[in-house]
């Protein structure tokens, strides 16, 4: 694929070199306000992307990289129509007018929320880690997983073939189901890469891949899906739960966390 789109052009046996849109892209490496980045499957994009006023050239703020699939976005109540990406940063105008402002399909995105981040929050209510508390609830039973958005989707579509689960309102916290769970059945390490195998397009974008992954060929972008998800981590994690009623002095604050904001 990259030598179709002349990136890379065959030499001797087993050998490549640059293509000419490759020696281009490394020429405009210099400026500024290069098309693409060289480096993006190098090293991972940052936890945020800057955007840019296309007149001014000015960092205006830095956003989650999820924005990026809004062809307009608002910052601050006011609209901006999305010029172009460079990969690193985010080209932006000023919107057609405040007035418009209501009709646009999506203001915001919800920020991504992190293993490492959910998984520093059960102390905040006095728990161990790998304490999963179980909250009963007039919709169903909350299953506080604490695994952050990306293992929390995981979990989820991997427990459907045993549970009538659902997802909460923050499916990177817990999990809805409509009676208390008993235990969670075993996941193992071949479930778990099986079913990233099979859903590679799900967790490009969730994994900040690159700008380049989508030029690889099947087999490696299911492999480059495998090592970022880190799948050890995920089934260690998802193991060492232990679901036990939540007490009444935090049963009250831990549903609150996961209801819909007003």
């Amino acid at each position: 694929r990259l030598q179709e789109v002349r990136y890379l052009r065959a030499a001797r046996a087993g050998e490549w070199r640059a293509g000419d849109r490759l020696k281009r892209l490394v020429d405009l490496q210099a400026s500024e306000h290069a098309p693409l980045s060289l480096y993006s499957n190098i090293q991972n994009r940052p936890a945020t992307l800057k955007i840019r006023d296309q007149a001014s050239q000015e960092v205006i703020a830095a956003v989650d990289p999820l924005w990026l699939d809004r062809e307009v976005l608002t910052l601050e109540g006011r609209p901006l129509d999305v010029n172009w990406f460079d990969g690193e940063a985010l080209w932006v105008t000023r919107g057609r007018g405040a007035g418009e402002q209501a009709k646009l399909p999506f203001l915001s995105a919800r920020q991504l929320l992190s293993f490492e981040l959910a998984q520093s929050l059960p102390r905040t209510f006095g728990l161990a880690p790998g304490d999963a508390p179980i909250v009963e609830t007039p919709d169903g039973w909350l299953l506080f997983h604490w695994l952050g958005d990306v293992y929390g989707q995981a979990l989820l579509d991997l427990l459907r073939p045993h549970l009538a689960v659902r997802e909460s309102q923050q499916p990177g916290l817990a999990l809805l189901l409509p009676e208390a769970p008993r235990g969670l059945p075993a996941i193992s390490n071949e479930q778990a890469t099986r079913y990233l195998q099979e859903h590679v397009h799900q967790y490009e974008g969730t994994l900040s891949l690159g700008a380049y992954q989508h030029l690889l060929p099947w087999p490696l972008r299911q492999r480059a899906v495998v090592e970022h998800f880190d799948v050890t981590r995920f089934v260690q994690a998802a193991a060492a739960l232990r679901l036990r009623p939540a007490t009444e002095e935090i049963a009250l604050s831990l549903a609150h966390l996961v209801s819909e904001p007003a």
